[in-house]
């Protein structure tokens, strides 16, 4: 018998060696995410053809090897020494990991590792998964280099009115830097005192049904900056709905210059 660290067990105690083997691989090839396990020592015992896959190898060719001949040294070092770690402390891992394959293919996973215990409670090996996000990073850094390059300040809130997202035209326009501003509640901190009280009244309306006077139209409002001075903007607002509660992303324009001609 065999426990995993949630204390959920699996037993060959009515069928064969062999019939267990068969079960056990076919139960691997019909999972459709990149899982993995080892012994004690790092050899790769078994793993689904989606592991397979992301590492650039047959499944065939992986077990009874380790982590060192299928990426670069340096990570293969680490992931040892993290072994090492649940092997003691005998708890899940969760890290976010950027792997460079033998073959030179690159990916961003995010890997959970598990310890394995037979049925005396002694340590055996290590139970692994992964989720392959590099899709998802990429898309984040062309996102990112977009709202970089931006001339308008672009800035998120959350359903509570706190800001999430602030590009670098935002800190130019304002005078904050985004570890300032994350977290901060975006009409205290940028709306002039005599108007926070109208914002704080019309934005219940706007949690509870994702809209409101300013939603999908570009206004014409004051603002304050980081050092106090009260300045003319051009605001146009969008709601996003995320996890079920709505967002507010908002384009910000400072037109100091176009009211002064």
């Amino acid at each position: 018998m065999v426990k995993t660290a949630s204390g959920s067990s699996f037993s060959a105690s009515s069928k064969t060696d062999t019939d267990m083997e068969k079960l056990l691989s076919a139960i691997m090839d019909a999972i459709p995410v990149p899982l993995f396990y080892q012994d004690s020592n790092g050899q790769f015992l078994g793993c689904t053809k989606s592991f397979a896959r992301l590492v650039g190898e047959k499944t065939e060719d992986i077990v009874g090897r380790t982590l060192y001949d299928f990426v670069p040294k340096t990570f293969a070092d680490a992931q040892a020494e993290l072994d090492r770690r649940i092997a003691i402390d005998h708890t899940m891992h969760i890290f976010e990991a950027h792997v460079t394959t033998r073959g030179g293919q690159n990916h961003d996973v995010i890997v959970y590792k598990s310890p394995l215990f037979d049925e005396d409670g002694r340590f055996i090996g290590i139970v692994g998964a992964m989720v392959d996000i590099t899709e998802r990073k990429h898309t984040e850094e062309v996102l990112k280099a977009i709202t970089s390059a931006a001339r308008d300040a672009i800035i998120m809130i959350d359903n509570d009115g706190n800001i999430t997202f602030w590009n670098e035209a935002a800190e130019r326009i304002f005078g904050y830097s985004q570890n300032e501003v994350l977290g901060k509640n975006c009409h205290d901190l940028l709306a002039p005192e005599r108007l926070r009280h109208l914002h704080h009244k019309a934005f219940p309306h706007f949690q509870m049904a994702g809209d409101g006077d300013a939603i999908g139209k570009t206004l014409e409002l004051p603002a304050v900056r980081r050092d106090g001075t009260e300045f003319p903007i051009e605001l146009s607002l969008s709601a996003v709905n995320f996890e079920g509660k709505w967002h507010a992303v908002g384009i910000v324009r400072d037109i100091t210059e176009r009211k002064q001609h």
